[in-house]
């Protein structure tokens, strides 16, 4: 058979040979940087012609899985950095300034593109995966874990809605949560310590003198968050008044500002002397609220906020923040998403410890992040 003169597509021979290419460079049988069998080569294993080779290698070209040298080395070759070692997913729930984004996802995704150039991957955004499979990221996500294209999943947050998808299900991909770990379906998840956050914001304003204290935070925080809040309140003496604690939501967070207004609106003597601010997505209604309560900060009030490191902007009044940092949280989970490729031991449940803001400062000098 003259496989130059045979013409036509066959999308069944494609996909045999780009399953055959794709396992050969998965398994490691062929090797980064090693020169593949001509397209000659191919055609003849597998009874087609050049063209028919030449449509099924292009994507994987584009895919990252093969490079092709024009120069002296004439050939095509296994990429050094081949999508299933060097591609992560990242997963979000919603989209950039729609419901349900917040700074904590933000921030995740501002360092997932410093981390790209610092450990020579590649982080790719899937948003909007909640629950619906005809969202465009959701098609691409589902796609790409069919062809191989990931190294691993990160999912910013509960998988809840998806959980019975493709996008978590399938693949053997190695994956992992920001946030409580799914035991169903074996992924385990990391989590930023709320005790930790408690302690060290309660020992800054015990040591500013404040002992009346107010607390702002966002639904999803009350249960285990706010037990552990009252257990140290009582442990320290301090003054616990349950009018002072209030919920408010993101998607009304000027609520906040009204809350503070209130607060401060008690007698000087029987008012907080500071407020602990449970989301940094409120710490800017609660500054509002308090420019219009003409009181003072520090003189009058100190603020406390939580704080997803690097923080992008500051508020309007001077604040204290103690949080999380986000680049060693996302470097665990790439981390993590190695351990399990290489041994699959790893625990359900992964932490990171609160810094303050000078800790986080020391930690991003020392390691130049």
């Amino acid at each position: 058979m003259d496989l130059h003169k045979k013409r036509g597509r066959n999308p069944v021979e494609q996909d045999k040979i780009s399953a055959y290419v794709r396992k050969k460079i998965i398994s490691g049988k062929w090797t980064a940087g090693q020169k593949i069998p001509t397209r000659l080569e191919l055609g003849r294993k597998f009874g087609v012609t050049v063209v028919t080779v030449q449509r099924t290698l292009a994507p994987l070209v584009s895919d990252g899985f093969l490079r092709v040298d024009m120069n002296k080395e004439r050939g095509t070759y296994v990429n050094e950095t081949p999508p299933h070692l060097f591609n992560y997913a990242h997963v979000f729930a919603s989209v950039p300034s729609g419901n349900g984004w917040n700074m904590f996802f933000a921030t995740q995704l501002n360092v997932s593109k410093n981390l790209q150039k610092e450990l020579g991957i590649k982080i790719m955004p899937y948003f909007g995966l909640d629950g619906y499979p005809s969202r465009p990221d959701y098609i691409r996500l589902v796609n790409d874990i069919r062809k191989e294209r990931l190294a691993g999943i990160i999912f910013a947050t509960s998988i809840h809605m998806i959980e019975n998808t493709p996008a978590v299900l399938e693949g053997g991909i190695p994956r992992v949560i920001i946030g409580s770990g799914n035991k169903k379906n074996g992924i385990p998840g990391i989590t930023p310590t709320g005790h930790a956050f408690i302690e060290k914001s309660l020992d800054y304003l015990e040591s500013r003198n404040c002992r009346r204290i107010a607390f702002i935070l966002v639904p999803g925080l009350q249960g285990d968050f706010t037990d552990r809040l009252k257990i140290s309140f009582a442990r320290r003496k301090l003054v616990f008044v349950p009018q002072w604690h209030q919920v408010c939501n993101l998607e009304y967070a000027e609520a906040a500002a009204n809350v503070v207004r209130l607060l401060m609106s008690l007698p000087k003597d029987g008012r907080p002397n500071a407020i602990l601010v449970g989301d940094d997505n409120l710490i800017e209604p609660v500054c509002e609220g308090l420019k219009l309560a003409g009181v003072k900060v520090p003189g009058e009030v100190e603020i406390v906020s939580h704080c997803n490191f690097p923080r992008t902007s500051m508020p309007s009044l001077p604040v204290k923040f103690i949080g999380y940092d986000i680049h060693g949280l996302m470097l665990g989970c790439i981390e993590i998403l190695k351990l399990q490729k290489s041994s699959g031991k790893i625990a359900q449940a992964n932490f990171i410890d609160a810094c303050t803001d000078e800790e986080y400062a020391l930690l991003r000098s020392s390691k130049k992040i």
